[in-house]
């Protein structure tokens, strides 16, 4: 049976890896926590029942098959990566930026903070960004993907016998670039790319997402929204399952 190699760009505390193999008490929280809010102070609106039991299904999936997955994150921001635990749990944990394939193999580079915070979800290698200043970053290494995903290919090649490759994307606005270079390297290994998607036009304009887009649908690579807002988490969980079924 095939592994699947989960390649996590733009990991942020890897809430959506988590949704998938975190705890279900973890889960449960949320979902009281999210009752009180809509019925008691008006905040929002109640998860769907359905929604709720298709995770607590797919929960039980992922914890019996985990064996069956590789978990490879890639975090620019090392105070991120130095404050959670759950990074632990990952095959290996890369501290840095992917950045492009104009770019040299390795590079120091601006991680500018959105909303001027060391800790947010936000923050991009492209000063474009609308919620980040010039004056506000930190120095992280820049990693050409074509490089980074060169040398994962030879580690996985040797590693396993058989897999499959899917992307969790968020890297603010990189995305196209990690796209192009996975499949370039992976090839029809590349089954599934999900996360979002939008910073790409955000940040470089329409045409560039466009071309993006147009690339991946040219190429069959199927995408599924998929971030830490849990209305994501039953449809992303159920095209991941699809890939061991």
């Amino acid at each position: 049976m095939k592994k699947i190699v989960w390649i996590d760009v733009g990991t942020h505390y890897a809430q959506e890896y988590e949704s998938a193999f975190g705890p279900s008490y973890k889960f449960l929280w949320q979902v009281f926590r999210r009752f009180i809010a809509s019925k008691f102070f008006f905040k929002g609106s109640f998860y769907k029942i359905s929604d709720i039991k298709s995770i607590l299904r797919s929960k039980i999936f992922f914890r019996k098959n985990k064996h069956n997955f590789k978990f490879f994150f890639v975090e620019a921001n090392s105070k991120i990566v130095s404050r959670k635990a759950i990074y632990k749990e990952a095959h290996a944990v890369f501290n840095f930026a992917l950045t492009s394939n104009d770019d040299e193999p390795i590079k120091l580079s601006k991680l500018f903070l959105a909303d001027s915070n060391s800790l947010s979800q936000g923050s991009s290698i492209f000063l474009e960004k609308a919620n980040v200043k010039k004056d506000f970053f930190t120095l992280c290494l820049g990693i050409n993907p074509i490089s980074f995903f060169s040398s994962l290919k030879a580690y996985l090649d040797n590693d396993l016998k058989d897999y499959l490759v899917m992307l969790r994307l968020n890297c603010e606005g990189v995305e196209d670039q990690v796209i192009y270079s996975a499949h370039q390297i992976f090839g029809d290994s590349l089954k599934l790319i999900s996360g979002s998607l939008k910073d790409v036009k955000g940040v470089k304009g329409e045409e560039a997402y466009l071309n993006m887009k147009r690339y991946m649908k040219q190429n069959n690579l199927p995408f599924i929204f998929f971030s830490s807002n849990i209305s994501t988490w039953r449809n992303a969980h159920s095209a991941i399952k699809k890939l061991r079924l």
